[in-house]
């Protein structure tokens, strides 16, 4: 409150009822709040209507809309940034809390290591990975990529596209035998073995009962899979998915496979919208028969990735609520996809499974039946 005896009348900026002094200017509350926000994030928008939504003398009312208005309006009668406690600065993320940079850091690295891992050349077969609640509880194996090394050039990005006769998975599932090619490797277990190694690698994750782990983990695999190899194709300018394997049927697998394309390419998604979306869509705790202490630990984690997401968007120029809204909105599509890879692997591959073919695919089987 400055030292002054003026009673407020009217809004210094928006000529609406005000409620004091703010930051040394006769304003509204509507206003105070709106400076603060727009000084601790540094904003530098431009205003697309002639820079002049809050000229009175054109207008009978101001263009609350026009954020760039409005803040140089704010500025130009006399708002005093250094009257509001600012927090340390980060050129990257503007005005951000310690614990979020890290967080964001932190997944960033991550994320690098997870498709130095992917596209290493460690190349798995089914019969060599054991059913998945084992393989939630062994150690980490990412370390595997700098054992290995780079994979095999000529299959990193090789397309799988529909054909008109049995994919040879399923041709080998018909004749009791899973093939295993030294230098072909198979996208899809190592897709879903790279979520795998996402999950391991939280702090919440390890902290669950194995129980928990398992039930979080068939819900959440396959939607990390399909973000992450989305996203990846997408970021190589891709309209279809690389790196996958789809079957004969056309009109059904192909077009459910590559659907979360689309929302990505609309939304343009930006890597650190990517990252954060994939760490919330992984800790989801409406997961049904999850434990009640799970569920308070998962919520409680994917809040604080929300909360970092939202204060991302509000710090990306645009509509940071609009851009919200949209990402949050990807979620339908994920969900959706999953439901129907499920159905679909019940309805025209489960089918097919011999016994013994059944144990040696025990880690997708588990996956895939829930």
């Amino acid at each position: 409150m400055s030292n002054t005896t003026e009673i407020p009348t009217t809004c210094s900026i928006c000529r609406r009822n005000a409620k004091g002094y703010h930051y040394d200017v006769i304003s509204c509350k509507g206003c105070k709040t709106f400076f603060r926000r727009m000084s601790l994030i540094n904003f530098q928008g431009k205003c697309d209507l002639n820079n002049q939504c809050f000229d009175l003398t054109k207008a009978n009312e101001p263009y609350l809309r026009c954020r760039a208005c409005r803040y140089r309006k704010c500025l130009d009668v006399g708002m005093n940034q250094k009257a509001i406690q600012i927090p340390e600065r980060n050129q990257t993320f503007g005005v951000i809390e310690t614990m979020t940079k890290n967080t964001i850091d932190a997944l960033v690295y991550l994320e690098e290591k997870l498709e130095k891992f992917r596209l290493s050349a460690d190349n798995p077969h089914w019969q060599a990975v054991s059913d998945l609640e084992l393989y939630l509880n062994n150690g980490s194996n990412l370390g595997l990529a700098d054992k290995f090394g780079p994979t095999f050039e000529n299959s990193v990005h090789e397309s799988f596209e529909p054909k008109n006769s049995l994919p040879s998975s399923l041709k080998a599932v018909q004749n009791n035998k899973l093939n295993h090619c030294p230098t072909k490797k198979i996208w899809t277990l190592c897709n879903l073995l790279t979520t795998v190694e996402y999950l391991k690698t939280f702090n919440y994750f390890k902290d669950l009962s194995a129980l928990d782990k398992l039930i979080l983990a068939r819900h959440v695999i396959l939607i990390g899979k399909n973000l992450h190899i989305s996203n990846y194709s997408f970021s190589k300018k891709f309209t279809g998915c690389l790196n996958i394997e789809t079957d004969a049927q056309r009109e059904r697998h192909y077009p459910v496979a590559f659907m979360l394309m689309a929302p990505l390419i609309r939304s343009q998604i930006q890597p650190i919208e990517y990252i954060l979306l994939k760490a919330i869509c992984c800790c989801n705790p409406a997961v049904p028969n999850l434990s009640q202490k799970a569920q308070s630990t998962l919520a409680r984690e994917r809040g604080q990735f929300v909360s970092i997401l939202f204060d991302y968007c509000q710090r990306s120029g645009k509509n940071g609520p609009g851009r919200f809204a949209e990402l949050i909105g990807i979620f339908s599509v994920m969900e959706k996809q999953q439901r129907m890879q499920k159905d679909m692997y019940m309805l025209y591959f489960a089918p097919h499974l011999t016994p013994d073919v059944k144990i040696q695919i025990k880690f997708l089987h588990d996956i895939m039946d829930s």
